[in-house]
């Protein structure tokens, strides 16, 4: 029947770790994400089940008119039980102002198996943003969210399933997309533990490189990347249950600090674009950098980076368990703990992996000892 007003929700989909049952009276809902049961009455438990079935809200709402609700009733509590769920993290909400008539400004991204969509309010703003996450692109199915990039204000917003979650700037906005999406991958991703390392392709394993800030970490991925190892991830590597390690491939991020050092070996690096992260950082994104989707891969080296102004390079083994301690403290899963599951994923990783101390100055010394030692 027509109706006399939209909710102005076009798509209500169920949030990934929701399990309905029907074990207990008119129904019961489990969120693995919150650790929480939630109890529904009857005409909860009737628009649960049609959300699961794929209906738009206006579309539950017509039957329950046709089981003898009143169209303002039927409205308000389909509009009120969505947001208390959306709140609770039991369902996600499609964005009203997503442009789906014009495909040309969505952005539709494989993340490492998840599917998301990032739409853009105008041309000129893919033309920023997009070009960064092109070699992401591919369908990975049903999205399990969107992006929205708009202008509003005297800067721009990024609203997530059409919820406002963040402002910034034009020139803020490509880290801010690239930390929201490794937000969303460590969130719902298919992984038992993810490492803030970079990852190199070797032969057939990963090496992989950890260390703290100001380490040099993604200056010298790019440039072994350019002496005979294949980029893989600068930032983050996920792991799963076989002890294998997957490099999220974003572009490699460079602070200003790299760009002189890479000059020679990356020419395209003076004229990428200069953005500015969360912490005021300016860098650029390395285009230039083989970025193909990588491949569960095990782990052959593991190499902890120190950088020391006015000291040789040297390379010195180091125990597993001094090397898995510095891992784990900046380690994450997807239940924000380690779990017995996600320890012997790591200890299975550590088993097959050769363990180095690499205290370094100059990036050349650094490169040689890595492409000498990881045959």
């Amino acid at each position: 029947m027509p109706m006399e007003a939209g909710l102005g929700v076009q798509r209500v989909a169920i949030a990934e770790g929701a399990s309905f049952s029907l074990a207990f009276g008119p129904g019961i809902v489990f969120s693995e994400t919150s650790q929480k049961i939630f109890e529904l009455n009857d005409t909860a438990a009737f628009i649960w089940c049609h959300l699961e079935d794929g209906h738009a809200p206006d579309a539950i709402v017509a039957r329950l008119v046709d089981q003898g609700l009143a169209v303002p009733v039927a409205s308000d509590y389909v509009s009120k039980t969505i947001a208390d769920w959306h709140r609770r993290g039991l369902v996600l909400r499609g964005p009203t102002d997503v442009p789906k008539a014009r495909p040309s400004l969505r952005s539709r991204l494989a993340l490492c198996g998840l599917g998301i969509d990032i739409h853009y309010s105008s041309p000129a703003l893919k033309e920023v943003v997009a070009p960064h996450f092109a070699h992401l692109t591919g369908d990975g199915g049903r999205p399990l969210l969107s992006l929205l990039v708009k202008r509003g204000g005297d800067g721009l917003s990024i609203l997530r399933n059409g919820e406002r979650i963040l402002a910034c700037t034009v020139e803020e906005i490509v880290p801010a997309i690239k930390a929201q999406l490794t937000t969303e991958l460590l969130a719902h991703g298919t992984y038992d533990l993810a490492l803030h390392a970079a990852s190199l392709v070797r032969n057939t394993g990963l090496l992989l490189l950890s260390g703290a800030p100001g380490a040099g970490k993604s200056t010298l991925t790019v440039a072994l990347s350019q002496a005979g190892f294949r980029y893989a991830g600068d930032d983050v590597a996920l792991l799963n249950s076989a002890g294998c390690a997957f490099g999220v491939p974003f572009a490699p991020t460079l602070k200003e600090g790299a760009w002189k050092l890479l000059a020679d070996r990356c020419p395209s690096l003076r004229e990428a674009p200069i953005f500015r992260r969360y912490d005021g950082k300016r860098v650029r994104f390395l285009q230039s950098a083989d970025l193909s989707p990588g491949a569960w891969l095990p782990v052959r080296w593991l190499v902890l980076l120190r950088r020391r102004s006015h000291a040789g390079a040297a390379l010195e083994p180091m125990e597993r368990v001094a090397a898995m301690r510095a891992l784990l403290a900046g380690a994450s899963s997807p239940d924000r703990r380690l779990s017995k599951v996600a320890f012997d994923a790591l200890a299975q990783m550590m088993r097959g992996a050769e363990c180095y101390c690499l205290t370094y100055n100059h990036l050349d010394e650094a490169v040689g000892l890595l492409r000498d030692t990881c045959r």
